[in-house]
C-alpha cells in the first residue's frame, strides 16, 4: 500500500500546486531538455524507495536506519570526487567515522546478518547506493538546470508519478488498497 499512497500523495498535493499555487508559487513548465536529466533523477527516486520497502520488509527498521546514517560519509566523499566539493574538516570527519563505527558495530551484532551474512543486506545495500547516487546527482541537478524550488519538486513528483503507479500495478497493490 506505500506504493499507493505516495501516489496518492503526490496527486493531492504537487500536481494541484502547480494549478492553486500552494507552495513556492508556480513552478516552472515543462521542457524536454530539463525533463530528461530529471526522468535519470526520478527512475533512481522510485527504485530507491522500492529498495527502501523491501529492506523494510526483510530487515529491522534499525538496520535501515543504520545503513541510512552512513550516508553522508558517502555522499561527502562523492561530492569531493564527482562535484569539486572540499572534504569534510577533521571535526566532521571525525563525526561522520563514529557513526560508521557504529554502524560496524551494530552489524557484527546483528542476527540478520549472523544468519544470512551480506545477503540479508542486499536491498538496504541497494537503498544505501541509491540515496547516496540521489543526494549526489541531485546537488548537480539544481545546480545544472535551471528551475526554481517548487519547479525541481514539481518535475521530481510529477515525472515520478507514472512510475510508481506502475509499481503499485506491478506488485498487485491496488488489488489490495482500502
Amino acid at each position: 500500500n506505500t506504493h499507493t499512497h505516495t501516489v496518492c500523495t503526490i496527486i493531492l498535493v504537487s500536481v494541484p500546486s502547480k494549478y492553486f499555487k500552494f507552495v513556492g508559487g508556480e513552478p516552472d513548465p515543462l521542457e524536454w531538455g530539463k525533463v530528461k536529466p530529471f526522468g535519470i533523477y526520478c527512475i533512481a527516486f522510485v527504485a530507491s524507495l522500492y529498495c527502501n520497502m523491501r529492506a523494510l520488509s526483510e530487515l529491522n527498521v534499525e538496520t535501515v536506519i543504520v545503513f541510512r546514517a552512513m550516508s553522508p560519509i558517502a555522499v561527502s566523499i562523492l561530492d569531493y570526487l564527482y562535484l569539486g566539493r572540499s572534504l569534510p574538516s577533521l571535526k566532521s570527519f571525525t563525526g561522520l567515522t563514529v557513526i560508521v563505527l557504529g554502524a560496524i558495530s551494530y552489524v557484527r551484532n546483528d542476527l540478520e546478518f549472523a544468519q544470512k551474512g551480506l545477503q540479508a543486506y542486499t536491498w538496504v545495500g541497494m537503498y544505501f547506493f541509491l540515496i547516496c547516487f540521489l543526494m549526489v546527482f541531485g546537488k548537480s541537478l539544481v545546480k545544472d538546470v535551471e528551475l526554481t524550488l517548487s519547479g525541481n519538486v514539481y518535475y521530481t513528483n510529477l515525472l515520478s508519478l507514472p512510475l510508481i503507479a506502475m509499481f503499485a500495478l506491478g506488485t498487485g497493490e491496488t488489488n489490495n488498497a482500502s
